[in-house]
């Protein structure tokens, strides 16, 4: 059964560069990845590139391994690259071969040599990296993935390299500093994509009204405001979809009030009180379409922290 999730990113993501850019210089890096597994997944080898199997009803996996070959980036981390320098000029390129005299090996072999011109190659060593695997509670279904090694900071490629063989074999990526330590007590990952996003035709249709896009500098500066507003709330937990925090992600305030926010430019915030369990996995569409007494939404139009803490503070009084 093959993996469905997205392979690799051509560019850094966003979200990820933010999180570099606020790592410390001096620090390393460690690439990492969080998951929560179907057990049924499990069972019919999507991560068997991983080790991870089921063995007498039980989920086995190692502590650390060499993913397999299942893409580009987990073959060249276990092999050389071979790249076609086409900026470069060309080079003298002898080619040889053994030729059977006069037709027949039987009568003997001569070499044949001919020289042409080629584009120069340079050879990219294999990167080696080695997983890390570690299961977060027994019993469960969620495991952490991390590079054995973490990578200087001023390493770019190497770490565009660890996130897409991350997003590769685990179908997740994510950095942190390597003195960093995550709180998995405060972190809950559930089974569904939430808020999971409309049918494909309906977004062709929204972006073919003529909605401009936003600028890249205007898209990165938006993520990091509402990334370190949803760390001001002090939420008890945070909760994120099977798609990680690339989507939507939730802020626990209490058991019945969850804010829910996309670190993407231009998704507006939705603050739940009744029933998120069922209605995070409706779509935006099918949410909207609900009595609005059951959540709010807010755009990010000016000052829309504000009126997510006025929600807040009523709901909690």
């Amino acid at each position: 059964m093959k993996n469905k999730w997205k392979k690799y990113y051509i560019n850094m993501p966003k979200h990820l560069q933010i999180k570099l850019d606020e790592i410390p210089s001096k620090e390393n890096v460690q690439v990492f990845s969080l998951k929560l597994f179907r057990q049924d997944d499990i069972e019919n080898g999507v991560y068997k590139h991983l080790g991870i199997k089921i063995q007498d009803g039980k989920v086995t996996y190692p502590d650390e391994v060499i993913p397999g070959i299942i893409g580009r980036f987990t073959k060249f981390n276990l092999y050389e690259k071979e790249i076609i320098r086409k900026d470069l000029p060309k080079e003298d390129y002898t080619i040889s071969v053994e030729a059977p005299n006069w037709g027949d090996a039987s009568n003997g072999t001569h070499t044949i040599v001919w020289n042409k011109k080629r584009y120069q190659r340079e050879i990219e060593p294999a990167h080696g990296h080695r997983m890390k695997i570690k299961q977060i509670k027994n019993n469960s279904l969620l495991f952490e993935f991390s590079l054995a090694n973490p990578i200087p900071h001023d390493d770019t490629d190497e770490i565009f390299f660890a996130i897409n063989l991350l997003q590769e074999s685990t179908g997740r990526s994510d950095l942190r500093g390597s003195d960093d330590k995550i709180d998995y007590t405060k972190i809950q990952q559930v089974d569904w994509e939430i808020f999971p996003p409309e049918k494909r035709e309906d977004f062709v249709k929204k972006v073919m009204s003529g909605q401009n896009l936003a600028s890249d500098i205007d898209a990165t500066k938006a993520t990091k405001e509402r990334l370190d507003f949803m760390g001001k709330l002090k939420p008890k937990k945070y909760i994120y979809g099977r798609t990680g925090f690339g989507n939507y992600f939730g802020a626990v305030i209490n058991k019945d009030l969850v804010v829910f926010e996309n670190q993407n430019y231009g998704n507006a915030i939705y603050v739940l009180y009744s029933d998120w369990v069922k209605l995070s996995q409706l779509s935006r569409t099918e949410l909207l379409r609900r009595n609005n007494e059951t959540y709010n939404r807010v755009l990010h139009t000016k000052g829309w922290q504000d009126k997510v803490k006025r929600i807040l503070d009523i709901k909690l009084k």
